[in-house]
């Protein structure tokens, strides 16, 4: 996954801290980025120190100006595309706490599809990359219930790659998750067994998309615990319960770890603290496991022991 869409899913990451004794020798190679991330936040570093001032204004200001200069000098409409997404994705970073702030950034991800389009044409991996963007950042504003502008966005960005890049794909992999995600959330399925059904396909297509990489990724566990929240977020706890039960009966003994891990914490999060103790005292060993590398890695133990 590139690293500006990574930017951005940090802020809907689920828990996934590694086993310790997990091999990282089978890791997917990285794929190639266009410009490093620092590259890209040093694009934009001027106006963003105004909007962390506070003078949000002054900053949107001294970037449009700042891109008046780049539309005429050496870089041209890359320089311009790949600014416009920068300052989008720092904008959004910027007000992870403020959904309202965070809708700042959409319209300058809306302009860098658009300036993506004229460099590249509509089906490029850059393009999907920008309409992927849109989608995540969208995303995080309403999570409970994505706007139709963000469906569309991770679609359109979905639809590309599987014209464009070679399959199995790990970007591929993580749209896909993405998708299950919206599609999924309790304010768009409204608790409908069709579309509950079509987010369930979208992880389980994403998670095969993983399988079939024979390389560690680690998206596998989050693609797997996105599936778990959005069965409970829909009510759907017997559904929830038979699915961990099935990745774990064929789970390896580190994956086991983390999977229940996710699953406790997932079920705390969703408000099932019953069901958590039985997890709990039912897969005593892996529980206790993800709890000492919970606080070995940062210092805290899970709430629900």
């Amino acid at each position: 996954m590139k690293p500006l869409i990574c930017a951005i899913v940090v802020a809907l990451s689920v828990w996934a801290a590694p086993t310790l004794s997990l091999a990282q020798d089978n890791a997917c190679p990285e794929t190639a980025d266009r410009l490093p991330m620092d590259e890209l936040d040093a694009l934009v570093e001027g106006p963003m120190e105004l909007v962390r001032e506070g003078q949000l204004e002054a900053g949107q200001r001294s970037f449009e100006a700042l891109l008046a200069t780049r539309a005429g000098g050496s870089g041209g409409k890359l320089a311009v595309a790949d600014s416009l997404i920068a300052f989008g994705v720092n904008l959004h970073s910027e007000g992870t706490t403020d959904p309202e702030f965070q809708r700042n950034a959409l319209p300058y991800l809306r302009r860098a599809i658009d300036a993506y389009i004229e460099i590249f044409g509509p089906d490029h991996p850059e393009v999907a990359l920008a309409w992927a963007t849109l989608g995540d950042a969208a995303y995080t504003i309403d999570p409970k219930a994505p706007s139709d502008e963000t469906v569309d966005a991770l679609q359109r960005a979905y639809d590309i790659r599987k014209k464009t890049l070679q399959s199995p794909n790990v970007e591929t992999a993580a749209n896909l998750d993405a998708l299950g995600r919206v599609t999924g959330a309790p304010g768009r399925s409204n608790g409908d067994p069709a579309r509950i059904a079509m987010a369930e396909k979208l992880f389980i297509d994403a998670l095969a998309e993983t399988e079939r990489l024979g390389c560690e990724t680690g998206l596998a566990r989050t693609i797997q615990r996105n599936h778990l929240q959005m069965l409970l977020a829909n009510g759907r706890d017997e559904a929830a319960d038979s699915q961990f039960r099935r990745w774990a009966a064929q789970a390896s003994e580190d994956h086991l770890v983390g999977l229940v891990g996710d699953y406790l914490e997932t079920l705390k999060e969703n408000d099932r603290a019953d069901e958590a103790a039985r997890i709990r005292a039912e897969f005593a060993g892996p529980a206790e496991r993800s709890n000492d590398i919970l606080f070995i890695l940062f210092g805290i133990l899970d709430p629900t022991t």
